[in-house]
């Protein structure tokens, strides 16, 4: 994998035969504009098992967006909702009690993604408890 970027928009590669080996190679190369990843990334607590995230979309070209979950694990998350593009915030109604919740959003264009936004940690309780 490689990973480059300059202000004149070009990366070389330069392969070599190995010299020793007759079963040939295959090199795939494929070019992309990156997706700024969302930043910003708050909760507001609406009512018992509602919050709201709300971020600041830096990007011009994203298809949307995927909202992550994870609960009382902070390195399993699963998706909760797909949104589409120019989207700054959604609810997630179905949050479970008792729980240390991490959210994170990443955007998307097509098949790429950006990185993640911050994770933001919310403690939630029970009302019955």
């Amino acid at each position: 994998v490689f990973d480059g970027t300059g202000s004149e928009g070009s990366l070389t590669f330069i392969f070599q035969s190995s010299y020793g080996s007759d079963t040939g190679w295959l090199a795939s190369v494929s070019c992309y504009k990156p997706i700024p990843r969302p930043t910003n990334l708050q909760s507001t607590v609406l009512a018992v098992n509602k919050t709201r995230l709300q971020w600041n979309d830096n990007s011009d070209d994203e298809t949307g967006f995927v909202i992550e979950r994870s609960v009382n694990a902070p390195s399993l998350y699963s998706p909760i909702g797909q949104i589409g593009s120019n989207s700054t915030s959604f609810v997630d109604s179905l949050v479970p009690d008792n729980a240390v919740i991490n959210y994170r959003i990443r955007a998307i264009r097509d098949t790429i993604n950006s990185f993640y936004s911050e994770v933001i940690v919310g403690v939630t309780y029970s009302m019955t408890g």
